[in-house]
């Protein structure tokens, strides 16, 4: 089943904000911030004498402390050493988060107990997600986003001010790793069962004196896991995945900045069979004679029974994200976010 979803996504001119010298991240919130969840940021860009974790929440740069949201706060190394691929992961490891898979691969996730199983594939969702604040509108192209990160934002509670009706919930940040100003470049690669392996690596530096970028690229395939009841021959669960981005920052002059975010995914996996365990019919004189001797699910977490080549995904997705700052004064800063997303 091909699902392409298409959403000019606009353009806007932002809010002017305070432009200043952002604060390094620290290691743990300062102890006036009670009613914080507990944050997990990189230490990369420390300062020795800073205490201060800088998070764009408000969509411009501020100290989680002048933050007046609940804010969740994982950082690139948490996520990678955790083992943070996903929105399901991101869920188990962070608070009030909750995420469950459907039949058809649409994901759907609740923030604080708001939100609702919709299994859609255009469902507009209660909790909305954002890659360096542009929209992803769907849940489901928000299903392969979690790589080369910088860190993640979970805004906890109604977001509607500044993210619109869709964050009823809240909202996740996803913020991608920048251009380095220097040349730099890593990987990294794992084997798991049912040959599951799953291969990132990065390339990052300058260009020119104006000019940095950043290539990223994610690999995720594994064999079927599911066995069929009718067939015990046959698998079901194949992994397919493919992740890019790259981003382009030039700066032409001290006052004017452009940035690029150019990134995509592809899925040609098979979405996970439900077991058949119970039938429970509520008019049995209308209950069909191929459903009565459908056959149950042995009680095994492998066992299940599907239509040969059916479920399967082929679903696609791409962003072009372009980000334009002015400085008008050195207090202002005139912003314009234009973004499309196929």
């Amino acid at each position: 089943m091909n699902h392409v979803n298409r959403a000019l996504l606009g353009a806007s001119i932002a809010a002017i904000a305070v432009a200043g010298q952002a604060h390094a991240q620290a290691v743990a919130p300062a102890a006036d911030a009670p009613s914080q969840q507990p944050v997990e940021v990189e230490t990369a860009n420390q300062a020795p004498d800073s205490n201060d974790i800088v998070v764009t929440a408000n969509k411009r740069e501020q100290r989680l402390n002048d933050v007046g949201i609940t804010v969740a706060v994982v950082s690139g190394d948490a996520l990678q050493n955790r083992q943070i691929n996903s929105l399901a992961d991101l869920a188990n490891a962070t608070p009030s988060l909750s995420f469950t898979n459907s039949a058809n691969g649409t994901p759907v996730y609740t923030l604080r107990g708001v939100g609702f199983y919709e299994t859609s594939i255009g469902a507009y969702p209660t909790v909305s997600t954002y890659v360096d604040e542009a929209p992803l509108a769907f849940p489901v192209l928000s299903s392969h986003s979690a790589f080369d990160l910088e860190r993640v934002e979970i805004l906890k509670g109604p977001q509607g001010t500044l993210f619109g009706q869709n964050a009823t919930g809240g909202a996740i940040n996803y913020i991608a790793a920048k251009p380095t100003s220097e040349l730099s470049a890593g990987g990294s690669i794992s084997y798991g069962r049912f040959n599951e392996v799953v291969a990132d690596a990065f390339i990052s530096g300058p260009i020119s004196s104006t000019l940095s970028a950043r290539l990223a690229g994610r690999i995720e395939r594994a064999d079927g896991w599911q066995i069929s009841n009718s067939r015990p021959g046959d698998r079901n669960g194949k992994v397919e995945n493919y992740m890019g981005r790259l981003l382009i920052d030039f700066e032409p002059t001290e006052r004017l900045r452009f940035k690029l975010n150019i990134n995509g995914w592809k899925d040609n996996s098979e979405t996970q069979a439900p077991q058949y365990i119970a039938l429970f019919p509520q008019a049995p004189a209308f209950l069909t004679p191929q459903l009565a001797a459908a056959q149950f699910s042995p009680e095994r977490p492998q066992a299940a029974d599907w239509t040969p080549g059916v479920p399967r995904r082929s679903n696609r997705l791409g962003q072009a994200t372009l980000r334009t700052e002015f400085d008008v004064s050195d207090d202002v800063t005139l912003t314009s976010l234009t973004s499309y997303a196929d």
